[in-house]
């Protein structure tokens, strides 16, 4: 018998990539317009990625992620810690919860 792969698999959710992109330009208090020349890109375009009616390409996650000074893992949702080394926290804090665990 076949053992099943247990990994949790993520379902990727373009609305929380928008948010966390709206959210970070907010927090850089730029507009959407100057984001957009940062970026080297028209805002009408940037505007569809950020309303939803085209999807980001991985480049443009990467150059986003670089802009925001964030990981693209975050701006993907795939972790809650918009810092690069966000892997590294949680996998700590993971072994401090096995710690723990062991301990009782």
């Amino acid at each position: 018998m076949q053992k099943k792969n247990r990994r949790r698999m993520m379902v990727y959710n373009p609305k929380v990539t928008i948010d966390r992109i709206g959210n970070r330009i907010e927090k850089s208090d730029i507009s959407i317009q100057e984001f957009s020349k940062k970026l080297g890109m028209p805002c009408v375009s940037l505007r569809k990625y950020m309303t939803g009616k085209h999807e980001f390409p991985a480049s443009l996650l990467v150059l986003i992620s670089q802009e925001l000074n964030v990981s693209s893992d975050y701006l993907l949702g795939l972790t809650d810690y918009p810092e690069a080394r966000a892997s590294m926290k949680e996998c700590e804090r993971k072994l401090d919860e096995i710690r723990r665990i062991m301990n009782r």
